[in-house]
């Protein structure tokens, strides 16, 4: 930062914290009846000091793959006012990362007396603001429940049990088992028109080792992945300056066509540098000092990928057997410690849908074809 002392104090200052590992606090949570199994925080700070004596400050919070519970009523739920168990808020928080920031500004007139007391006091009155308005726009917010999550309103039937679809560990391939039940579901999907689904990715065990491989990489495959990288790079680049010389003496030509052609190759061949350009970053970023600390958060965004690529999988299967898109519904994947020994599944829970008839015996749906 930047201070200066007289005639007052003015300037400005910036700290950030980076991967602070939350479980060293364990104890010390202990003794507020708070169990504190694990987790990461981020905290960037910046404080600016005005010529009238007031200042601004400007923070971003980052939980990341934060684990803690206490009883109905403890002391996080009382500092902060939470609208429901600190529990439950922790669950409708997180982001499919599994991640829970905030970024907030306090303004602090020169009239008030600056102190640690009174910017921690500021600071925990704003938290819970944003805590109760994310907890209201939260999509599984507080009193619409499991039922409202699958579609199940007052009154209305109960849901039919999840069609559970199992993967192979660390990849979209559907077990044996599966690929018979999910046929057997489109079927149905075809001859209920009324029928909806509802499609959310559970993690497996299995799935771990494959998918922290393929995150972290060896430091000898690093480098030679990145090596790849760059050698792809330079010929992408000299492959562009070709592009770029045609298309130009197509303009000068007047070849109007040829240069429209030449323009869209090399949108093209921009988007595959910018595509490079990230993936070597990523490489590099896996050998550098102090990345170790990052690997367990590189594995849970690659099981989040994971869950994103099954889902598409099966999205992509239903289009191909002519599935209306508005039928389906899907879940973000976040990241949850799992619980399934063998490769993850994605859950399949049926619905109806309010707006369609439900066709009469005998009768076929429209859009759909009669079984043989």
């Amino acid at each position: 930062g930047q201070l200066g002392f007289e005639p007052h104090l003015r300037g400005w200052l910036r700290a950030s914290v980076m991967g602070l590992d939350l479980s060293n606090l364990r104890g010390m949570a202990k003794e507020s009846g708070v169990t504190l199994n694990r987790g990461t925080l981020e905290l960037g700070v910046g404080a600016r000091f005005h010529d009238d004596g007031g200042m601004r400050i400007n923070s971003t919070i980052a939980f990341r793959d934060l684990n803690l519970t206490e009883p109905e009523g403890g002391v996080l739920q009382r500092l902060l006012k939470l609208p429901a168990s600190t529990n439950t808020v922790i669950f409708l928080l997180r982001d499919h990362t599994g991640t829970i920031s905030f970024s907030f500004g306090l303004d602090i007139p020169p009239e008030q007396k600056v102190s640690t007391r009174r910017i921690t006091s500021l600071a925990i009155t704003k938290i819970s603001e944003l805590i109760a308005l994310a907890v209201l726009k939260s999509p599984l917010r507080v009193g619409a429940g499991i039922a409202g999550i699958v579609g199940i309103g007052p009154g209305e039937e109960e849901p039919e049990d999840p069609i559970l679809i199992a993967f192979e560990p660390g990849t979209t391939r559907l077990t044996e088992d599966s690929r018979s039940a999910f046929e057997a579901l489109i079927e149905r999907m075809q001859d209920e028109s009324d029928l909806t689904l509802t499609l959310e990715h559970e993690i497996g065990t299995a799935d771990l080792e494959p998918v922290e491989t393929r995150a972290t990489p060896r430091q000898d495959d690093c480098r030679a992945i990145a090596e790849h990288l760059r050698l792809r790079q330079r010929r992408i680049l000299e492959e562009r300056a070709t592009v770029v010389e045609r298309a130009r003496a197509y303009l000068v030509a007047g070849r109007a066509e040829e240069s429209g052609q030449a323009r869209k190759q090399l949108r093209a061949i921009d988007r595959e540098i910018g595509n490079i350009a990230r993936e070597l970053d990523q490489v590099l970023a896996i050998l550098r000092r102090g990345a170790d600390r990052r690997k367990t958060r590189r594995t849970q965004l690659g099981c989040v990928a994971l869950g994103r690529m099954r889902i598409e999988e099966l999205a992509r299967r239903m289009r191909a057997a002519k599935v209306q898109p508005d039928r389906i519904r899907y879940l973000r994947p976040r990241y949850a410690d799992p619980e399934i020994e063998d490769g993850g599944i994605v859950s399949l829970q049926p619905g109806r849908r309010m707006d369609a008839e439900r066709p009469t015996e005998g009768e076929v749906p429209e859009g759909t074809k009669p079984k043989e």
